[in-house]
């Protein structure tokens, strides 16, 4: 109800003036994680293994740009190395299966209509602020097999 109300107040606004419905929109705060499925042994709560072949770029940490619709960066996201997290179904005694779990901090966002996160050589992703919205600013991602 409150977003439909949203919508109203800035329908209205708009109307009235742009500048006011600009000022009525709230900045965003997006976070959420990257999950690099690909298991292998080690140790929960660990930094991941950075010798994983293919996900070295992900593992260690990198950057996001944040772009809007059309092309200018927003933001850059500053993404921390991975911790590695148990996914509860194998042990060799002393280590357990692992996959990389890659947080993304908090970052508040400017708003646009539509933002793209650059993901380097692993492309980009394109979202729009309703479907961010609907998500609640959480975006989860993954890349290798299956979770």
């Amino acid at each position: 109800m409150k977003s439909k109300l949203t919508a109203l107040v800035v329908a209205i606004a708009t109307s009235l003036s742009p500048s006011i419905a600009l000022a009525q929109i709230e900045s965003p705060t997006i976070s959420g994680e990257i999950l690099v499925i690909d298991p292998y042994y080690g140790y929960p709560g660990e930094p991941c293994n950075q010798r994983r072949r293919g996900y070295q770029d992900i593992m260690q940490g990198f950057s996001i740009p944040v772009k809007d619709g059309s092309g200018n960066i927003l933001a850059v996201i500053d993404v921390p190395p991975g911790v590695n997290e148990d996914t509860g179904t194998e042990t060799d005694g002393e280590q357990s299966f692992v996959f990389c779990v890659v947080s993304i901090p908090e970052t508040q966002l400017p708003y646009s209509d539509f933002y793209v996160f650059d993901l380097g050589r692993r492309g980009e992703i394109v979202n729009s602020y309703q479907q961010l919205e609907e998500d609640n600013w959480q975006l989860v991602l993954s890349v290798g097999g299956n979770r």
